[in-house]
């Protein structure tokens, strides 16, 4: 394993200490990672889920079950087929069986369960485990221009298979969807950080794709 990838394995093996053996949680994390490093992703990889980590942890003292806030971050875009429908609930389906193999407790798996599926973003979580989860996944809108670019590119790639006016028009959809919320940010850290250059990065890329 190279170096970043041995820090993400020591953290997701002291995320779940105490449960399973060693080994069960070796396998586990293997398996993620086959998920995560699948050649078609060019964003949803374990470069994201790092990354929402990162942000994560500058929240981590606010939440009130933080372990399942990561656990949930960890598997929250494991099935990732461009051409599917339901990514999210596929993903909460594999995250369920992997704590259950890990010897979880239900409430830990139902708990991550519903926190995986919010990341569909179709409704705003009014609960504070929620709002972090969502806002945490969202936090790469608001990240500096030329990495945001770099992240639609890498999202491009994920949907070569669509070709580039259906793409544009899609896509562009998408962004509006999220420029029309009163608040893209729902707790406050994150809405201080985020919220304005997020929305000059989401005028700046719906103009660009509109053109």
């Amino acid at each position: 394993m190279n170096h970043d990838l041995v820090k993400l394995h020591s953290r997701w093996d002291a995320l779940f200490h105490g449960l399973a053996t060693s080994g069960i949680r070796h396998r586990e994390f293997e398996q993620l990672v086959r998920h995560y490093r699948e050649p078609h992703r060019g964003y949803h990889n374990l470069d994201h889920i790092a990354e929402c980590l990162r942000e994560f942890d500058g929240v981590r003292h606010l939440a009130p079950d933080a372990d399942a806030i990561e656990a949930a971050i960890w598997f929250h875009d494991v099935i990732y087929d461009p051409r599917g429908s339901d990514n999210e609930g596929e993903s909460a389906d594999f995250a369920d069986a992997s704590l259950a193999r890990l010897g979880a407790p239900e409430r830990l798996r139902e708990e991550v369960r519903r926190l995986v599926l919010l990341t569909r973003h179709d409704r705003p979580p009014t609960d504070l485990p929620g709002q972090l989860m969502v806002d945490t996944d969202l936090a790469s809108l608001g990240a500096p221009p030329e990495v945001f670019d770099r992240n639609g590119a890498n999202i491009r790639r994920e949907f070569a298979h669509v070709d580039d006016a259906a793409y544009r028009k899609s896509r562009a959809q998408i962004l509006r969807r999220f420029a029309s919320r009163p608040r893209l940010y729902l707790t406050d850290l994150f809405f201080n950080r985020f919220e304005s250059p997020a929305r000059e990065n989401l005028r700046r890329a719906i103009r660009a794709l509109e053109e």
